[in-house]
């Protein structure tokens, strides 16, 4: 699987299957600060991924 996670600017490759929930917890980044994209559409964090997926997980920014 390759991840990019946007915060770091970084792409990592790894052999990974699960929902979206285990894929952040194993970068341990909260679920409530980003969203999760693969194939260009949004995806929900109980979305079952596969190595063959490619994930971008992107910051969400808020404002007041």
């Amino acid at each position: 699987m390759d991840v990019f996670i946007e915060k770091q600017d970084r792409h990592h490759r790894l052999s990974f299957r699960g929902s979206g929930d285990r894929l952040l917890a194993l970068f341990d980044i909260n679920p409530e600060t980003v969203i999760l994209v693969k194939d260009g559409q949004l995806i929900t964090s109980d979305t079952m991924l596969k190595d063959t997926d490619a994930v971008r997980i992107l910051s969400v920014i808020s404002g007041g």
